[in-house]
């Protein structure tokens, strides 16, 4: 089924959006001197975000498909993906644990100049290592 809006096909649709995206972004990067990685995350964050509050706008699936053809856009979203991941998977293992301290031993007196036996154990292990 060949759907159209304005007389013209979704994929033609798409991919003129797409275009428009894509100028508006060299426009703003030359004319006032903005960072295009930011932009384009600006573009990949809103996308992402709308689809968060499940706003499904018409075209949304054909311009991503567009989209992904377009190499800065794709840096972007794995980029993003990728720091987004590293932020989770700090958040599931960065548990404020007290901190192991371990013990401390000696024997003052010793077979050296130094004196005896230093030892250093974990504190969950038994103070005799022979039993």
């Amino acid at each position: 089924m060949k759907v159209e809006l304005f007389g013209v096909s979704k994929d033609t649709f798409a991919r003129v959006a797409t275009t428009i995206i894509t100028k508006t972004i060299k426009f703003l990067t030359h004319q006032f001197d903005l960072d295009e990685d930011l932009l384009w995350k600006l573009v990949y964050k809103c996308i992402q975000e709308l689809d968060k509050r499940g706003f499904k706008f018409y075209l949304r699936d054909d311009i991503t498909n567009v989209l992904h053809q377009v190499d800065e856009y794709i840096v972007t979203k794995v980029e993003s993906d990728v720091d987004d991941a590293i932020k989770e998977f700090k958040d599931l293992t960065e548990k404020n644990y007290p901190p192991i301290i371990p013990v401390f031993s000696e024997t003052e007196e010793g077979p050296t100049p130094l004196g005896g036996e230093l030892r250093l154990r974990a504190p969950w292990v038994d103070k005799d290592p022979e039993t």
